[in-house]
């Protein structure tokens, strides 16, 4: 029985020899008849491998950035291959087809030249969030999550890497920014900003962030190495959550003395600051913030006493004062309405008065004196001194005791 079993697979049908070569060659010349158009229609449903979309020097660019390496570029050039580098980033994250690179591209260079043109710090981080709307609403492909993270991420490291010589350029696209059609007069930049080329200020109107401008003045007096001073020397990238100048860093950077006596029936109180930590005069950033000096003297030991009456020594702005806190010193930007009115706000500014900011390592001080109810030295007192950092000088909300010092007598 075994004998008469038969191989099955004897009885298959065998293809001709010729038929893979046939097949194989009908292929071929189908890849070269099927439209461009049609393979690029496929790429945007399924998406594809966009790094061919991105020159060598865009790519080795890049590369050297995520890598943490010096680029050898000028700014400028760096600044020009943004918007590829932003792209070839997003694309890292998403399958988009060679087309869509170049639409995002594209997008991400006429939302640069849009934020390069506001001159304020918010109106380019309105311009920053329009974009990334922008982005999300035409490539869908990318996650909303990882846009705004991806592109501040390109500029973290842009900064981070780029030589010392050009590292304040990165700062300075918001860090200097002016309100244009703003006449300063009476006193003039020159009286306000002697510091500071007059090259640099005239014509362009009212300063509202100047802490590039402030900075590079800082230096121009400096020699040696201290001359090498950049923004992160002190800061680090923008984005990083060690960025934000919080309330350490402002004691870190800030100094307050006081000496307190008494002759007959007065009390002497002088106050000395320093800006000791900030290369630009402080505070630094927007026009509408302030330091100062608050002085309070009280019967007893404690602030439960009776307010002693302030009658020499200069005062806060009236918005300001209140029945115990009358003397102080402003370390601000002092702006005017069209009234006359302290106002806080550039936008409603008309003209703007000093520029009593604490220069970079210098020493200012102030005497206040205040009058006792006996002269004999019989009456308790004590005095409270704090340096405040205000976020709008108009008001009180937000503010920040920096440092605090307390005189008690016996």
């Amino acid at each position: 029985m075994s004998d008469e079993r038969k191989d099955e697979s004897t009885d298959l049908p065998k293809s001709p020899k010729w038929i893979w070569p046939f097949w194989t060659a009908v292929f071929v010349v189908l890849a070269f008849l099927i439209p461009n158009s049609w393979i690029s229609d496929v790429k945007d449903v399924y998406g594809s491998d966009s790094a061919t979309a991105f020159s060598s020097e865009v790519a080795a660019l890049d590369d050297a950035l995520l890598k943490g390496r010096p680029v050898q570029k000028t700014w400028d050039e760096v600044q020009r291959l943004k918007p590829q580098i932003m792209a070839r980033r997003l694309a890292r994250i998403s399958k988009l087809s060679e087309t869509q690179v170049g639409e995002l591209t594209l997008l991400l260079r006429e939302s640069q030249n849009r934020i390069n043109a506001e001159a304020t710090e918010s109106g380019k981080r309105g311009q920053e969030k329009f974009r990334n709307e922008q982005i999300q609403s035409k490539f869908t492909r990318i996650h909303k999550a990882a846009i705004g993270p991806t592109l501040s991420k390109v500029e973290r490291d842009i900064v981070a890497n780029t030589p010392n010589g050009n590292v304040n350029a990165a700062c300075e696209n918001c860090h200097t920014s002016f309100m244009p059609n703003f006449d300063i007069v009476n006193p003039s930049p020159e009286d306000l900003w002697p510091r500071i080329p007059s090259k640099a200020l005239s014509g362009r109107g009212l300063p509202i962030l100047m802490d590039s401008l402030d900075l590079d003045a800082f230096k121009s007096g400096l020699g040696g190495e201290q001359s090498e001073f950049t923004c992160q020397t002190c800061h680090t990238s923008h984005g990083d959550k060690s960025f934000a100048v919080d309330i350490e860093k402002r004691r870190d950077a800030m100094g307050l003395w006081i000496e307190v006596y008494r002759i007959e029936d007065a009390v002497y109180v002088l106050a000395k600051v320093k800006n000791a930590g900030a290369s630009h005069r402080a505070p630094g950033g927007y026009i509408g913030r302030a330091y100062a000096v608050v002085v309070e003297a009280f019967e007893g030991d404690n602030r439960d006493g009776t307010p002693l009456p302030h009658f020499y020594g200069e005062r806060l702005p009236e918005v300001l004062r209140t029945d115990s806190m009358q003397a102080g010193t402003m370390f601000w930007r002092r702006m005017l309405d069209a009234e006359g009115n302290l106002t806080s706000d550039h936008r409603k500014a008309t003209k703007i008065t000093d520029d009593s900011r604490l220069l970079g390592d210098r020493f200012v001080d102030h005497r206040y004196v205040f009058k006792l109810p006996e002269p004999e030295g019989k009456t308790a007192y004590n005095v409270i001194v704090r340096l405040v950092y205000l976020p709008d000088y108009t008001t009180w909300e937000g503010s920040e005791d920096v440092e605090v010092r307390i005189f008690k007598t016996g």
